[in-house]
């Protein structure tokens, strides 16, 4: 988490550009091919992704290269914490082999752990 308390450097902005052109463009096309195959659900999560990285994409590009404030870091914080409880929830939802709940449960492990040590931050340390 102290890596989004401080700015990027012009590496990391073109790196940022680079990732969130990639994969906008990879959950947008996911997206539109799972629509046109009936599954709504996770074509309109695909879509969500999509406009996030799109969103990510706009800041990285045309955005003043500014690091995350207090409140901006621990909102971030918790978002993790939110995402990997949501991870540990399709986990146990799965319908499919070990490996693949193995797989989810790691990076919801990931983003959980990210996330409870931003938000037991204090401020600078994050």
């Amino acid at each position: 988490m102290k890596e989004f308390s401080r700015s990027p450097n012009k590496r990391e902005r073109i790196a940022g550009i680079s990732v969130s052109t990639l994969l906008a463009a990879l959950f947008g096309s996911l997206s539109v091919f799972l629509a046109t195959r009936g599954v709504w659900l996770v074509a309109g999560i695909c879509g969500a992704l999509a406009l996030g990285f799109l969103v990510m994409l706009y800041r990285a590009a045309f955005g003043a290269p500014r690091s995350l404030n207090h409140k901006e870091t621990r909102v971030v914080a918790w978002g993790f914490v939110v995402l990997g409880f949501c991870g540990f929830a399709m986990a146990l939802m799965i319908n499919g082999s070990m490996t693949h709940r193995l797989m989810v449960l790691g990076a919801s492990l990931t983003f959980f752990s990210a996330g409870i040590a931003g938000a037991r931050s204090r401020g600078h340390d994050a």
